[in-house]
């Protein structure tokens, strides 16, 4: 009988607090107006969420995206980045990296 291995560390943790510095970083070089930066700080996060975009099978419509991004400029690609942000900030939250709502009757602590 094969033993079953159990990770003594959960990086769940650590792809939240990635994601969240990337939002955090993506926020700072909009604000700054270099949507350069913010193209890349999305790529980063379409990176962290790669198994949750093809698991729930988004891959197409950011394909659709990033192909609106590369031939966008100024206001355009400006609004690009933000419809790629609001999709890959959607797909963090339906993996359950994101903003997680309770359950009244769940128990608090897991």
């Amino acid at each position: 009988m094969e033993e079953q291995k159990i990770s003594k560390f959960n990086a769940s943790q650590l792809k939240i607090l990635n994601l969240n510095n990337i939002w955090v970083d993506s926020r700072r070089y909009r604000e700054a107006g270099n949507l350069q930066k913010v193209k890349w700080c999305l790529h980063s996060a379409e990176i962290e969420l790669n198994v949750d975009i093809v698991k729930f099978k988004y891959d197409k419509q950011l394909e659709k995206i990033n192909d609106k991004i590369e031939k966008s400029i100024g206001k355009d690609l400006y609004i690009a980045l933000l419809d790629k942000e609001k999709l890959l900030r959607a797909i963090e939250d339906k993996s359950g990296k994101g903003i997680s709502y309770s359950d009244p009757g769940e128990d608090e602590m897991d």
